[in-house]
């Protein structure tokens, strides 16, 4: 390799001030070594091979997650929701809680008869001496 670090025609150019130079015998006296290598054309990194191994590289990725997820006993779904933050943060408190047998069963009765709220919420009001017996006879 015969190149003089010396005669740069880019150095220097940078800014204002004067760089100091630095010639091949003192990087070698300072214990660099030179190697020759071959070094990737700059096209082919900003072409469309590159962003084929990203996305590659994303979709091996994800697939380990499923994979991982699948192994817990979790699969991702996609739901379509009202675009509002209420109904985002209600989704993922719901996806936290049908973890549990006895909520996807309390859930899914709601679901089936709304009015079931409605008299839960009857029964929560009561006060005294009729909000015992109610829940006497409901068992709670």
């Amino acid at each position: 390799m015969d190149m003089n670090f010396d005669s740069d025609p880019e150095h220097g150019k940078r800014s204002d001030e004067p760089e100091p130079r630095i010639s091949k015998a003192r990087l070698k006296r300072d214990g660099w070594r030179e190697v020759r290598a071959f070094i990737e054309p700059i096209e082919s990194l900003t072409g469309s091979t590159n962003e084929k191994r990203e996305t590659r590289t994303d979709a091996e990725r994800k697939a380990d997650q499923r994979q991982r997820q699948l192994a817990d006993g979790l699969k991702q779904i996609n739901v379509v929701a009202p675009e509002d933050n209420d109904a985002r943060v209600l989704i993922m408190q719901v996806a936290k809680a049908i973890s549990s047998k006895v909520v996807r069963r309390d859930i899914a009765a709601i679901l089936a008869d709304r009015d079931l709220v409605k008299i839960g919420r009857k029964v929560r009001r009561l006060r005294g001496n009729a909000a015992d017996q109610v829940r006497a006879l409901l068992k709670l």
